[in-house]
């Protein structure tokens, strides 16, 4: 074998390693120029109620806990988010929330949150989702559903709580006006 045949098979194997190399690359960088688009949610409490003596809380206790649904774009291009919504049971059918700021268009890395009242949080919500421009729906992770859930149940244990002892105190005010049955202050 001579110098020239040796230079050209070396030459012919790394054209195809470079070749397999680029194509390789251009793979990596079709996939990561997919649309991905990853929920967040999460439950916020606005603390408790002022005191049950004032006549008109500043809080309404329906109002205190919210669910924070964020929607984050991780891939390249830009996508269009139509409708956020919760899934009932049976996944068929959804209940799209009527958001202020929908639809929205979010560039590769940007952020948008939503704030959704506790009470559209049923029992039967198995999930939480957004949809593109094109009505692909994006879920949020199962995990994250459930620490939402639990979230959830907490919330309304303690606004059931909390509202019984708003209505006893609301019967105290009424029966009494907030003066002792004596008259005296």
């Amino acid at each position: 074998m001579t110098t020239t045949e040796t230079l050209a098979i070396a030459g012919a194997i790394i054209g195809s390693f470079s070749g397999v190399g680029s194509i390789f690359w251009h793979v990596v960088n079709w996939r990561r120029d997919r649309l991905d688009v990853r929920l967040e949610a999460s439950v916020s409490d606005l603390g408790p109620a002022p005191v049950p003596r004032l006549r008109y809380p500043l809080i309404v206790e329906e109002e205190r806990f919210r669910i924070h649904i964020a929607v984050v774009n991780h891939g390249r291009r830009d996508v269009q988010i139509d409708a956020i919504g919760f899934e009932a049971v049976g996944g068929t059918s959804h209940e799209s929330l009527i958001l202020n700021g929908l639809p929205c268009t979010l560039s590769d890395g940007q952020r948008r949150s939503f704030t959704v009242p506790i009470q559209s949080f049923r029992d039967d919500v198995v999930g939480v989702y957004a949809k593109d421009g094109r009505g692909r729906p994006w879920r949020l992770h199962q995990v994250d559903f459930l620490k939402l859930q639990t979230d959830a149940c907490r919330a309304q244990k303690v606004i059931e709580s909390e509202s019984g002892m708003l209505e006893i105190a609301a019967e105290n005010r009424r029966t009494n006006d907030g003066w002792p049955k004596d008259g005296k202050r």
